[in-house]
This record gives C-alpha cells, sequence and structure tokens, in this order.
C-alpha cells in the first residue's frame, strides 16, 4: 500500500530519544466493547502485534501486570530512577 518509510521515521524519532516502554497487561474480567472499535478477541491480537513489534525491533519493554497498572508502572519508574 505504502513504502515502510513512515515506518523508517518513527524508528528514527524513537532513537533520538531515551525512552521507556510498558506493555500494559489487559484484564481478563469486564471487557466493555460500547465505544470501542474492536471487541475483546481483536484487542487481544494487537496487544500481540505489539509485543511481537517490540521483540522483532529489539525495542526493550517492561511487561506490566496487575490491579492498577498505572500504579505499578509509577512504582517501577520510581525504583528505575532512584538509582
Amino acid at each position: 500500500m505504502y513504502t515502510d518509510l513512515i515506518d523508517q521515521m518513527a524508528l528514527e524519532c524513537y532513537y533520538k530519544y531515551e525512552n521507556i516502554n510498558f506493555m500494559l497487561s489487559r484484564p481478563r474480567e469486564n471487557f466493555q466493547e460500547d465505544g470501542r472499535a474492536q471487541n475483546e478477541i481483536e484487542s487481544v491480537q494487537i496487544d500481540l502485534d505489539i509485543i511481537r513489534q517490540f521483540n522483532q525491533l529489539g525495542i526493550p519493554y517492561t511487561q506490566i501486570e496487575g490491579p492498577d497498572n498505572a500504579t505499578t508502572a509509577y512504582h517501577h519508574l520510581v525504583k528505575l530512577h532512584a538509582h
């Protein structure tokens, strides 16, 4: 459909800066489909596609598992920058 120029530009921008990437777990209960473009199965497939792309490109990421992903990510950042 189009060349990989956009992908190359995105990666170039990514590598210009210090980044930290989180992959947030998706709660398996209470998926609310209202207002979403994807159903639960499609959403999980997008999650897997993102992880596959991180791995293919060698981009490090931290998997966050917990009932409150934002709090867990915050504590990870605090611990990471405390040193």
